[in-house]
């Protein structure tokens, strides 16, 4: 390692407090994303980040906004001497999930207002992922206070809507559009500091059963034969909720399967080269998690609808995915005298449907960037999969190469009462940020 990125090193851990105190500056102001387009609230965020990047002087400091409203703009800041033969992007979204009445209870503090204990920063999107966008912040302020010059541009990327997958239109992907298209990205999503080269994809469909209503003071004559005379079964009605259970255990057996067949040294649990990552194995996954149905109390249940959220790896192309699984929906209601004669409906594509990116593990960037952690933790790095989405899908999509490494890990509470990221991460990352774009930016 150079002088110059053990300086690097000095003055991250002599100024963290400064780093620490700027993730408590943008965590307090709310930029929650209710998850469906258009209702994001990260402007007066977005704002105080360009500010403070302008008054810091960094070369170019862009809003980029759809239209060029100026509502919730993307920021993009520029540093380097303007070549672009190895420019890099270090991104990570300024919006975050809402903090619900019933969630705000189970908090400990106010989720907008962040504390720092037992050396974590408590608050909603420290984890996902305002601690990756100060780290990336910070590291791009060390490099210009210590007067690192780059000869390619490093652009500092604070993006909107990733929590709505409005990273494909308004977001990620418009700066994209807009002519930032470097040779890599990093996105700082919490990665518990490992190399992630590559994400999960997440689909949704809607499974509908039709059942037969009827008072449910009869559900004995629904339930179970009776005497000779009386009718039974079906002819007096149909428990959609008793059809539907057969289908979620496919769906659990369909998991468990597809988890036994499909094996990746950086997605299937584990880890490469040395296995002991820390998301763990089931990185295809099929969850009902919505289910409604039934019209009045004193009936039963007449229909059931169940949306199921599915996470498949990503060699996979979703609609094949799709289809095996509707197959074996069908080919189970074929069973059921009832189904087979009404069939299931297949929803499919319903709500969101993401894909996955995926970087080589040879790719230069991906050996780099593995050698610069190596450097700062002394040990081997950890190349694993990101077993959410994020924006590197919209980077890829514009021929960007990208990589998640961030402070934190979805484990700790993202999403939930209670998020945190450790400060230590926060630091590391930092380190490896500055000092991989010092190393990366004058390199041919």
């Amino acid at each position: 390692m150079q002088d110059i990125e053990k300086n690097i090193i000095e003055q991250i851990d002599r100024r963290k407090d400064e780093l620490v105190d700027y993730l408590k500056k943008i965590i307090n102001f709310p930029s929650e994303n209710e998850g469906i387009p258009g209702t994001g609230k990260e402007t007066d965020l977005q704002n105080f980040i360009y500010d403070d990047l302008k008054k810091y002087g960094f070369a170019k400091v862009e809003k980029i906004s759809e239209n060029n409203s100026g509502n919730r703009p993307n920021i993009a800041a520029t540093f380097g001497e303007g070549s672009t033969e190895n420019d890099l992007i270090l991104n990570a979204h300024a919006d975050t999930v809402p903090v619900k009445v019933e969630e705000r209870k189970k908090w400990f503090s106010d989720p907008f207002n962040a504390v720092v204990k037992d050396n974590k920063v408590f608050g909603r999107g420290a984890n996902d992922c305002k601690g990756g966008l100060a780290s990336m912040i910070f590291a791009a302020k060390i490099l210009k206070d210590l007067k690192i010059k780059l000869r390619n541009n490093l652009y500092i990327v604070s993006s909107i809507g990733e929590e709505a997958q409005e990273g494909e239109t308004i977001g990620a992907a418009l700066v994209a559009k807009k002519g930032y298209r470097p040779k890599l990205a990093i996105i700082g999503e919490p990665s518990n500091c490992e190399i992630h080269v590559e994400s999960s994809g997440i689909f949704y469909f809607e499974l509908k059963i039709v059942g037969k209503e009827a008072h449910t003071c009869v559900r004995n004559q629904v339930l179970f034969p009776q005497r000779y005379g009386l009718p039974s079964g079906t002819e007096i009605g149909v428990d959609a909720i008793d059809k539907v259970i057969p289908f979620i255990r496919l769906m659990q057996k369909i998991e468990t399967e597809n988890c036994h067949r499909w094996k990746s040294a950086t997605s299937n649990g584990g880890g490469y080269p040395i296995p002991s990552d820390k998301q763990g194995l089931g990185y295809f996954t099929i969850t009902p998690s919505k289910i409604s149905g039934g019209e009045y109390i004193g009936s039963v249940c007449g229909f059931v609808s169940v949306i199921f959220s599915v996470w498949y790896p990503s060699w996979e192309k979703e609609e094949n995915v799709a289809r095996d699984i509707k197959e074996k929906i069908m080919y189970l209601a074929k069973t059921d005298s009832w189904l087979s004669e009404n069939l299931p409906e297949f929803i499919y594509p319903t709500l969101q449907h993401w894909r996955p990116f995926k970087t080589p593990l040879d790719n230069k960037g991906v050996q780099l960037l593995g050698n610069v952690i190596e450097e700062i933790q002394k040990t081997p790095p950890m190349y694993s999969a990101f077993k959410a989405t994020c924006d590197g899908t919209f980077f890829q999509d514009a021929g960007i190469p990208s990589i998640v490494l961030g402070p934190g890990g979805i484990d700790m509470a993202a999403h939930g009462p209670n998020e945190y990221v450790p400060i230590d991460e926060l630091v590391k990352c930092a380190k490896a940020y500055a000092i991989f774009a010092s190393r990366w930016c004058n390199s041919l």
